[in-house]
């Protein structure tokens, strides 16, 4: 399946979403903030980001900013997770998901944002 990096700073938020991935086949890195994300996606870009909005060091927004600007990164998916922003506020994300996570939401943005 998909190398995913899981980008929150909650860890019960991150180890609910890398069990259902890992349920369904995923191999999935986790950051627990937006410094250690960019670091991350730098040296090996994954398959997908799922990426919180709100965190204490970059938001979600300022993470994509510093992604982009390296052409190595530029094309990695990115899935927005967030209950602070509305689906067309950020154009460089492929998807907003609501947060709290429900699980059949979380694996269809995640199929569609891989078949991508």
């Amino acid at each position: 399946m998909a190398r995913i990096l899981i980008v929150d700073d909650d860890p019960q938020i991150t180890m609910l979403v890398r069990i259902a991935l890992v349920r369904v086949g995923h191999e999935v890195e986790e950051a627990n903030c937006g410094e250690d994300a960019v670091a991350a996606v730098l040296a090996h870009p994954p398959d997908l980001v799922l990426l919180d909005y709100v965190m204490p060091d970059l938001s979600g927004a300022e993470v994509i900013e510093q992604l982009r600007r390296h052409p190595e990164c530029a094309c990695v998916p990115i899935v927005m997770a967030t209950g602070e922003l509305e689906p067309d506020e950020y154009p460089h994300v492929l998807q907003v998901l609501g947060k709290p996570y429900k699980l059949d939401e979380l694996y269809a943005a995640v199929n569609a944002a891989l078949a991508r």
